[in-house]
């Protein structure tokens, strides 16, 4: 069993990679709609927002720290936080938190308790019908006959099977039912486990924004009032980096933080760098030629051979250095 700081620790690249690019896509993307930032005067100091509101903080660096530093379990670092919410607010407001807001708080995690456990009561029934009927075993022989050998055919087969299953499934229940059949062919092609584990949970989670279904996307947009095909579309386009991310610690180990510590602070850089480039390339305003070098960049950064990652600098760098001619630059520049 993989310890859970394990888990963190191989998920903290990724996370970080994916979050930064879906930064500079959304930066593209207001360079392209003419949007502007707030002024100095109207962006609150950082110094008055911590001064202010410093222990929010508190409760969530305990369960971290919990976790992390003190190796204990989540769910004793979970009842600690808690506790020190509870602390937290009481010094914040002069005052207990009144019963009525505690007996709230505990109905919408109890709600919340019974959505997770719902979820995998359901998930333990359909891997049930999967092994009693012979569908999984069915699946794997279908994967291992069009894969065989061929690791990047068997991704594929289970990125389409794992997003498939996370339109009618929450996403717990789709990486539970996918990893049952799919996590042991990738590690029976060559794939260390937990990267095998993460490739799955990935995709499982990149099924609550991909269309048609898209259910985080239909969330979102009956909170803001918008369309919801309209905002399932953006939502992919705008994290298109989460379907490229999974393919790349596959073959790139140092993502997951395995090995030594400079090839893991190199695989960050370059996953950095590959992330700008790769939302220059999908969601910038600059000419075709500009965008098909930084795509090219993009996917030289994120090999695993130093040689190939200096080209791809190279190659965001000449973009950057030529972006002001008008030829590499789409008309709506200005």
């Amino acid at each position: 069993m993989t310890p859970y700081r394990e888990v963190m620790l191989a998920a903290l690249i990724p996370a970080i990679c994916y979050f930064a690019t879906v930064y500079f896509v959304i930066d593209f993307e207001a360079v392209k709609l003419g949007l502007r930032g707030t002024t100095r005067e109207e962006t609150p100091r950082i110094r008055t927002v911590l001064r202010e509101g410093w222990l929010l903080l508190v409760p969530i660096g305990v369960m971290v720290w919990m976790v992390v530093v003190a190796n204990h379990s989540v769910v004793q670092a979970a009842l600690a936080s808690i506790g020190v919410a509870l602390i937290a607010d009481f010094i914040r407001r002069r005052r207990f938190m009144a019963l009525r807001e505690i007996f709230r708080s505990l109905q919408e995690g109890a709600v919340g308790a019974i959505e997770a456990v719902a979820a995998c009561a359901c998930a333990g029934i359909l891997v049930g019908v999967f092994s009693l009927t012979g569908v999984g075993n069915r699946f794997v022989d279908l994967v291992l006959a069009y894969g065989q050998n061929q690791l990047i055919v068997a991704l594929i087969m289970t990125m389409v099977v794992t997003i498939l299953l996370g339109f009618p499934l929450p996403t717990v229940a789709a990486y539970i039912i996918t990893a049952a059949v799919g996590a042991p062919i990738l590690v029976h092609l060559g794939v260390p486990q937990l990267a095998a584990h993460m490739f799955i949970m990935y995709y499982a989670c990149v099924s609550t924004l991909t269309p048609p279904v898209a259910l985080a996307a239909f969330t979102a947009a009956s909170i803001a009032g918008s369309d919801p095909n309209k905002t399932s579309w953006i939502a992919t386009r705008l994290s298109v980096a989460a379907y490229i991310v999974p393919f790349v610690f596959i073959y790139n180990p140092a993502i997951l933080w395995a090995g030594p510590w400079y090839d893991i602070l190199r695989a960050l850089v370059m996953c950095l760098v590959a992330g700008y480039a790769f939302a220059g390339a999908t969601n910038s305003n600059y000419g075709a030629p500009a965008r098909i070098l930084l795509f090219c960049a993009a996917i030289a950064m994120l090999a695993p051979v130093i040689m190939v990652n200096v080209a791809g600098v190279a190659l965001v760098a000449a973009v950057l250095v030529l972006r002001g001619t008008p030829r590499w630059i789409g008309k709506r520049q200005r």
